[in-house]
C-alpha cells in the first residue's frame, strides 16, 4: 500500500518536471526567435488592466516581458473607469522597452462635504452728470459729486438727488450715461459701446461734453408718451370730424358761402382805380362761386323732392322701424331746407 502512494507521487513529480522542461525550452526557443522584448508594468497596482498586442489578448501581470519581433507593434491596454490607450510601441532588436501604464485620479472628486465656490460680480461703467457744477447726488446711499465716473456692478441702482429719487439699471459691456437735470427733476440717460465711447472720448475732453455729444448721436428720446399721445389722438380726431363735415352736403355748402362771403368783402375793400388790376380776378371768382351755389341750391331742391316721394311711399304702419325712417327722411327734408334758405339769403 505504502509503495503504490511513493509510486503515484514520483508519477506526479514526474509530469511536473517533464512540464517545466517543455516550458522552459518553449520560452528559449520564443527568446532566440524574437529580437527584442516588451516590459509593461503598472504604477498602481490596485488598477487591473486588459491588454492586447497587435489584436492578440495578453493576461497582464505586474513586470511582465513580452519577447518581440522588431519594428512597430500596436498596445492597447483598458481599464474600468479610465480612457482607452492605444499606443504604437517600437522594438528594436536587442533592446527591452518599457511601458508604464498610469491611471490618473479622477478630476472631480464626489464627497458629502459642502464646498463653497466663490463668483465675482459682472461690473459696468455708470458715468453722471449735472445740469449745474459739482452737483451733488447718492448712488445707493453712496454720496457722490457730479460729473463722477463709477464702476459698478450690472442691475438696477438708485440714484438720489435732493427731493428726487430714480432707479437706474446697468446692463453689462456697456457704459451708461445719466444726467441729472435738477431743475424738472428729471434725468436723461443713454448707453455707449467700447468703441462708441472711444469715438466719443476722441472729441471731448469733458464728461459734460461727451453726454452732450453722445445724447445727440446715442439717445433715446421718447416721443409716446402720454401728454404727446394725447395730442396725437386729438388732432386725429379733428381732422376725421373735419373730413366728415368737408365732405358732407352741409360742409359743402357752407364752405361755398364762407368763400362767396370772403370774395364779396375783398371785392368791397378794392378801390375802383384797382392799380394792381386785382378786381376783375376776384369778381370773377365771386361769379363762379354764385353759379356753384346756385348748382348746389338746385342739387339741394331735388334730393327734397325725392325725399318726400321715399316718405311718402313709406307705409303707414306704426311699428317702430316705419317711425324711425320717417323721422329720419323728415330731419333731411328740414336740413335741406335749411340750407336752401342759407343759399337765398346769400344770394339776396
Amino acid at each position: 500500500m505504502v509503495r503504490e502512494v511513493h509510486g503515484e507521487r514520483g508519477l506526479k513529480m514526474q509530469k511536473w518536471r517533464v512540464t517545466t522542461v517543455v516550458l522552459i525550452l518553449i520560452y528559449l526557443a520564443s527568446a532566440a526567435w524574437a529580437d527584442g522584448s516588451l516590459q509593461i508594468v503598472s504604477t498602481d497596482e490596485s488598477v487591473q488592466w486588459n491588454v492586447s498586442l497587435d489584436n492578440r489578448d495578453i493576461q497582464f501581470s505586474q513586470g511582465m516581458r513580452i519577447w518581440l519581433e522588431s519594428g512597430l507593434h500596436r498596445l492597447v491596454a483598458t481599464a474600468v473607469g479610465y480612457q482607452r490607450v492605444d499606443e504604437p510601441v517600437r522594438i528594436v532588436d536587442g533592446e527591452c522597452t518599457q511601458i508604464a501604464l498610469t491611471a490618473e485620479p479622477p478630476a472631480i472628486l464626489h464627497t458629502s462635504s459642502m464646498q463653497n465656490v466663490q463668483v465675482s460680480p459682472s461690473m459696468s461703467t455708470l458715468i453722471i452728470v449735472g445740469t449745474i457744477g459739482n452737483e451733488a447726488f447718492a448712488i445707493d446711499r453712496t454720496a457722490c459729486i457730479a460729473p463722477s465716473s463709477l464702476s459698478m456692478s450690472v442691475g438696477s441702482h438708485v440714484l438720489t438727488s435732493g427731493a428726487y429719487t430714480w432707479e437706474v439699471t446697468l446692463s453689462p459691456e456697456v457704459t451708461t450715461f445719466v444726467r441729472i437735470d435738477a431743475k424738472k427733476g428729471a434725468i436723461e440717460q443713454f448707453t455707449v459701446t467700447d468703441d462708441q465711447f472711444n469715438k466719443m472720448n476722441l472729441t471731448n475732453y469733458s464728461y459734460d461734453r461727451m453726454f452732450s455729444y453722445g445724447y445727440r448721436q446715442y439717445g433715446f428720446r421718447t416721443f409716446w408718451n402720454l401728454r404727446n399721445t394725447l395730442i396725437v389722438l386729438g388732432l386725429f380726431t379733428l381732422f376725421v370730424c373735419y373730413v366728415i363735415f368737408r365732405f358732407s352736403m352741409h360742409g359743402r355748402v357752407q364752405c361755398a358761402l364762407w368763400k362767396r362771403r370772403s370774395f364779396v368783402r375783398t371785392c368791397a375793400r378794392l378801390s375802383r382805380k384797382d392799380p394792381k388790376q386785382r378786381r376783375p380776378a376776384k369778381e370773377k371768382s365771386l361769379l363762379k362761386q354764385t353759379r356753384k351755389l346756385r348748382g348746389m341750391d338746385g342739387s339741394l331742391e331735388n334730393r327734397i323732392t325725392n325725399n318726400r316721394k321715399r316718405l311718402e311711399r313709406l307705409p303707414a304702419a306704426n311699428d317702430k322701424k316705419s317711425v324711425e325712417k320717417r323721422k329720419h327722411l323728415t330731419r333731411k327734408i328740414k336740413k335741406y331746407i335749411r340750407l336752401r334758405k342759407k343759399i337765398a339769403d346769400e344770394l339776396a
